[in-house]
């Protein structure tokens, strides 16, 4: 299953759940930093199960392609910035949503690993920083900010960066 579609961030970030929040349950990250002072762009979430994405856009749409594979697919680093992945809990849908109430979701072709239904996400984000520069410059500027999501059903590996962006967020000039 392959699926173009424009992610809400809210801000700075949105979330990835295999569930729905109960009414007032948020998924929220621990606001981590990593050693180049930069919020780690992917956390899981300890009040509701998901992952927490961080984005370069504080309110806004990014584009993105969200691919489920039968497998683990072939990891391309070609052109992102920052690769990480980490687990889902997912049943059979993921919902996609931010702080805003902006929802998407979209049903799992099958079942995901064991009894847990548990899911590998690997998130791959390229201009994130751009993002965070253009916001506030002139009008005109394009905000080039994308993520590709790719899931497959496989045991629990934890938080794993397989490509880490070794700039901190640029600031606006």
């Amino acid at each position: 299953m392959q699926q173009e579609m424009t992610l809400h961030a809210a801000y700075l970030h949105y979330w990835i759940t295999g569930s729905e929040p109960e009414p007032g349950e948020v998924p929220r990250g621990a606001g981590q930093q990593r050693e180049n002072g930069r919020a780690a762009v992917l956390e899981a979430s300890e009040e509701h199960p998901g992952l927490v994405i961080r984005t370069g856009v504080q309110h806004g749409d990014i584009p993105a392609l969200v691919r489920v594979h039968e497998s683990e697919p072939e990891l391309d680093e070609a052109g992102w910035d920052e690769i990480v992945e980490g687990d889902l809990h997912a049943e059979s849908y993921v919902q996609l949503s931010n702080l805003d109430g902006q929802l998407q979701e979209f049903d799992l072709p099958w079942p995901g690993y064991g009894d847990e239904s548990n899911w590998r996400v690997r998130l791959s984000v390229k201009g994130a920083d751009d993002s965070l520069s253009v916001a506030y410059a002139e009008d005109g500027h394009e905000l080039t900010e994308q993520h590709r999501i790719d899931m497959w059903p496989a045991p629990e590996g934890g938080l794993r960066w397989l490509k880490k962006d070794a700039r901190g967020f640029r600031k606006p000039q």
